[in-house]
């Protein structure tokens, strides 16, 4: 007989044995009874390590209340007791038996239990500010998966080769009614090799009432090749299938309808079960802040070494169960670790280690002078740009111990939480910037583009979307200060404080008298500056400080009460790092009165103008500029010195240095 269906153990070991219910054990040690009940069907939950088998007719189970798993070398998984390299297929990985429904094009009923037919966006972030409590401190706990299906999620990797260019045009039913359009409206969907993520909130549909996974063609004359669908029930992995024909108008080899088996025929379509990360954010003396993304709610743990004896575990952090409310990301904070000490950190899923790595090195002690290298840059275009950004291996082989992201992190320019869902897994995909953000701190703030759209202001709709998907693919150290939504926040490295600012969220229509950062973060930067002992206190803004055309700090009052106050409070070391202009260029700002201002302005990571260089003008003195290839900045910091010093240079798309080198005297800056 064909075996149909088997659960791995780690997913039997958390509580659910594939499309199957199974009562646990007893006190008694007697296993409990299994029935079929296909998708709609409530999984089992408290059990130990089980394995179940499952024949046409006779059905096989053995649990063993407690057990932990054995664990597999690095690099593997266990899959039917043997373990397996990442990214082989999970599961029964025989081809699928299909059911093609007839040929007429069947209309979904859009009042069926409320359903409405365009894709429900996730519930927006409350206009009066999100929450901002610390979601690496919140505890995560198993998730217990309802009867009533409330958040349904699908992946797609759509075939390579000929796609017609499809958008829109296609939709999956979970039965004969309740069916889900396929589209995020801010994005191209289904492009060759690539995958898309669809999330519907309060669906509310009993599990009992699904009885397929069914692809239909809704309208038009586009062909759609589907590699891969996975689906999940609030999270939990539900079904697969990678035995797909092309979807479309019925001609030839397509069909305008193709239904699946209830099972999880390949576990997940992803490569691996990790499908983005690990990313290292924000990492201070003793703690640090590290971020993945998962196929689906998995329990995901970390295990923390010092890098010269990777095998002695020092701490391990979980686990945390990712949800689809966050796209199946978590951040991970650290803690208890030794100052100026390089670890290795290995990704688990339940007790199984992954291949996945992060490599980071600690900060020194608050205050402690330091020697370290910062790169810096902005302005990643990901649509106009291809292949997917070489220059960040660049940056990676100058080994800098963090890496600023100074906006405009991709070019998503939507405030709809799944399009910029979709432009995070995009970039971060990216295998240059991945191997960059697993092996180097990074901190980041936004411009326009990944903000909502160019020069977009706090009157933008979408921006607490906005900030709910920032939240959810970064590691900074904190968003906004208590009951202030933003991004901004500060982030010590030794004697080098780093402000982070938030020039979008709170940003006023520019030349009417308003505010750059709003008053509440104007009064916290101020605070923050007054109290700082650092060295050197390093801005870091998405626009820039300097007069350059329009969308500057010069379009707002704030840049000369912020001026007014360095002077008047006798704040030292101070200078800026910006992006936006799609050029590199070292500056010096003019301050009658007081001590001149560097800025760093390193913009063109992909996105870069083949127009000359402006010069100065009466505002700033310029060093160095770069403007016709691709390009970054790097700050060579070393407060250890008599007169602390930072050397900035501007780097091409080569890693080849390009221009006069700026050196910054703590001495220059009083």
């Amino acid at each position: 007989m064909r075996k149909l269906a088997s659960a791995s153990p780690w997913q039997v070991g958390a509580g659910r044995c594939a499309s199957w219910q199974v009562r646990p054990h007893g006190k008694s040690g007697r296993a409990g009874a299994v029935r079929r009940g296909g998708l709609g069907a409530r999984q089992g939950g408290g059990m130990g390590r089980c394995r179940i088998v499952v024949w046409c007719v006779v059905v096989a189970l053995g649990c063993s209340p407690g057990e932990s798993p054995a664990e597999c070398p690095a690099g593997t998984y266990e899959d039917e007791g043997e373990c397996v390299p990442d990214g082989t297929p999970v599961g029964d990985a025989e081809p699928s038996e299909t059911e093609e429904g007839d040929d007429d094009d069947h209309a979904s009923d859009p009042e069926a239990e409320g359903w409405e037919e365009s894709m429900a966006d996730l519930p927006t972030i409350e206009d009066d500010g999100p929450e901002m409590s610390d979601p690496t401190e919140e505890p995560s706990e198993e998730p217990r998966f309802p009867d009533r299906i409330g958040r349904l999620s699908f992946a797609v990797k759509t075939a390579g080769g000929r796609n017609d260019g499809s958008n829109g045009q296609f939709e999956v039913c979970l039965n004969d009614s309740r069916c889900f359009r396929l589209d995020v409206a801010a994005v191209d969907d289904f492009r060759s090799g690539e995958f898309d993520v669809y999330h519907y909130a309060g669906v509310d549909m009993p599990r009992s009432r699904v009885d397929r996974v069914e692809i239909r063609h809704v309208n038009g004359a586009d062909m759609w090749r589907p590699a891969c669908i996975e689906t999940r029930f609030d999270g939990e992995p539900v079904q697969c299938n990678a035995d797909l024909p092309p979807i479309g108008t019925g001609g030839g080899a397509e069909r305008r309808r193709h239904r699946m088996p209830l099972s999880n025929e390949c576990g997940t379509c992803y490569p691996a079960r990790i499908t983005h990360g690990p990313l290292v954010g924000a990492v201070t003396a003793d703690t640090a802040r590290i971020l993945v993304r998962t196929d689906a709610s998995r329990p995901v743990k970390l295990q923390i070494a010092e890098a010269a004896t990777p095998g002695r575990v020092v701490t391990e952090v979980g686990p945390r169960w990712p949800s689809p409310a966050d796209d199946y990301t978590t951040t991970f904070r650290v803690t208890g670790l030794s100052p100026r000490t390089d670890y290795v950190a290995k990704v688990l899923i339940g007790n199984h280690v992954t291949s996945f790595r992060a490599r980071f090195r600690t900060a020194p002690r608050p205050g402690r002078s330091a020697h370290f290298q910062v790169a810096l840059g902005s302005c990643a275009n990901n649509h106009n740009v291809r292949p997917v950004h070489p220059i960040f291996d660049v940056i990676r082989e100058r080994d800098p111990e963090i890496f600023v992201f100074l906006g405009d992190n991709h070019y998503g320019n939507t405030g709809n939480v799944q399009g910029l869902w979709w432009n995070y897994r995009d970039t971060l995909g990216m295998p240059p910037r991945e191997r960059l953000v697993s092996r180097t701190s990074t901190l980041a703030i936004w411009d326009d583009h990944d903000f909502t759209g160019n020069n977009s202001t706090r009157h933008a709709d979408g921006r607490d979307r906005a900030l709910r998907a920032f939240r959810d693919y970064w590691a900074n150290p904190g968003y906004g200060d208590g009951g202030t939504p933003g991004i901004f926040s500060k982030v010590s490295h030794g004697d080098v404080d780093f402000f982070l600012l938030d020039t979008r969220y709170h940003r006023d229509r520019p030349n009417t008298g308003g505010s750059i950062l709003g008053d509440a973060q104007f009064r916290w930067l101020r605070q923050e500056l007054r109290a700082s002992t650092a060295t050197f206190k390093i801005l870091a803004s998405g626009s820039l400080m300097s007069r350059s055309g329009g969308e500057t700090w010069t379009d707002y009052a704030t840049r000369r009460q912020l001026f007014t106050f360095i002077r008047e409070q006798n704040i030292h070391g101070v200078m800026v790092l910006a992006g936006d202009i799609h050029r590199s260029s070292l500056r010096r700002i003019k301050r009658d009165g007081d001590y001149d201002i560097p800025e760093v302005i390193a913009s063109g990571l992909a996105n870069f103008s083949n127009s000359s260089c402006h010069g100065a003008n009466s505002d700033y003195r310029q060093i160095a500029c770069l403007g016709d290839v691709g390009s970054f900045a790097m700050l060579d910091i070393d407060t250890t010195r008599a007169d602390p010093r930072i050397i900035a240079r501007l780097y091409d798309e080569r890693g080849t240095h390009r221009g006069q080198a700026m050196t910054i005297l703590r001495s220059q800056l009083r």
